[in-house]
């Protein structure tokens, strides 16, 4: 794509009635999904720096909840939180100067743009991918018994569906001119004003990422619920059920919440991209906006991101705890044994005593037997 093609790729962002100054509610949707953006960021950080520093400490499944991390990190910073970083430049979504062939600067403003576009398509992509690779590797690792090494072997294939596929639909979208502004957010997307683009670029992707990852989901509950009625059945349950038991209440619960939680989330931002599309259809003004499905669509969105850092940081707790369990049931069968071998010993020593006491006194009757005589 030339530059004159591109152009013509983002439009849509002339000022108009429905455009103008924030008023003082709009301004607080705007600081409120930036403090939400601030948390999100802060927290989503931790686990990226701690992969980059040591990557190999993190094994799949939960090597993917690392890489949601750090989509959400790339949409805080380069999405949300540059209203705050770029300061008035981040108008750029609702000047009349946007375009190239108006502005001798609006070189600068359209990389800007394209990096924000980059931020809340590419990334969120993205990390919808990666929540669908961590629900498939889960289920290779319960229902499969995959271990760790197996799944790693298919790294660079897990790598180009979660990245090549969200950059395949962001250069599809830039084919086809679909980013606009959003005139509240002062921001560049896909689907503010256009209801076309917004089917074919947001609802449409949602959707199949929705069913698929509800689909992963249910087999996976199914697959862990079959393993806690099959180990409650084996002798090694019976004797050592107790810590084997506990843990994977825990993990199932775990699973079953931040999934429900994840997938209600997208249905939540799906029904608002819907509603948004209904509305731009049907309405009068493109540029329109009901700003409570903006308030929810955004904070739901941040949200997941938070949770995934809180889901991330119990799993690494909770393998703590299983290396501990497993330590304290080593040392169970350790000492079951030692007590096993103890009772055999003092059993062995009791009828060895027992033997040389029949001895004896089979020797004293003898005696007394041969001095009768």
């Amino acid at each position: 794509m030339n530059t004159s093609q591109f152009n013509d790729t983002i439009h849509h962002c002339q000022p108009s009635s429905c455009n103008n100054e924030l008023k003082w509610f709009e301004q607080q949707i705007v600081n409120s999904i930036i403090i939400f953006a601030v948390i999100c960021f802060i927290l989503c950080t931790i686990p990226s720096i701690t992969n980059l520093l040591d990557s190999s400490r993190f094994h799949y499944p939960r090597r993917a909840l690392i890489h949601v991390c750090t989509c959400y990190m790339a949409i805080c910073t380069i999405g949300y939180l540059n209203s705050t970083i770029l300061g008035p430049i981040q108008r750029f979504s609702c000047e009349n100067d946007f375009m190239l062939h108006h502005s001798s600067n609006s070189n600068r403003v359209s990389s800007i743009c394209v990096l924000n576009f980059l931020a809340y398509y590419y990334f969120d992509s993205a990390a919808n991918n990666w929540w669908i690779v961590w629900m498939g590797t889960w289920l290779l690792a319960t229902k499969w018994q995959w271990p760790h090494e197996s799944i790693k072997h298919y790294t660079l294939h897990i790598h180009l569906f979660a990245w090549a596929m969200p950059y395949i639909e962001t250069i599809i979208a830039l084919y086809f001119h679909a980013i606009d502004g959003d005139p509240l957010l002062m921001s560049c997307s896909i689907g503010n004003q256009d209801p076309i683009n917004q089917f074919w670029f947001i609802i449409i992707p949602l959707t199949l990422m929705i069913i698929i990852g509800l689909i992963i989901s249910i087999i996976n509950v199914v697959s862990l619920v079959q393993i806690k009625y099959a180990m409650k059945r084996s002798v090694y349950m019976k004797i050592y059920g107790k810590i084997s038991n506990d843990s994977i209440n825990k993990h199932l619960i775990r699973l079953i919440l931040f999934t429900i939680y994840y997938n209600l989330s997208q249905i939540i931002i799906l029904t608002c991209h819907i509603m948004e599309y209904r509305i731009k259809l049907f309405g009068e003004c493109l540029m329109i906006q009901d700003h409570n499905l903006t308030f929810m669509k955004h904070h739901v969105k941040l949200l997941i991101g938070i949770v995934t850092v809180r889901n991330h940081n119990e799993q690494q707790q909770q393998e703590m705890n299983r290396s501990n369990s497993n330590e304290r049931l080593s040392l169970q069968i350790q000492l079951d044994g030692e007590n096993v071998l103890s009772e055999t010993s003092d059993n062995y020593a009791i009828l060895m005593d027992t033997k040389e006491e029949e001895e004896d006194e089979k020797k004293m009757r003898k005696n007394v037997k041969h001095l009768s005589h």
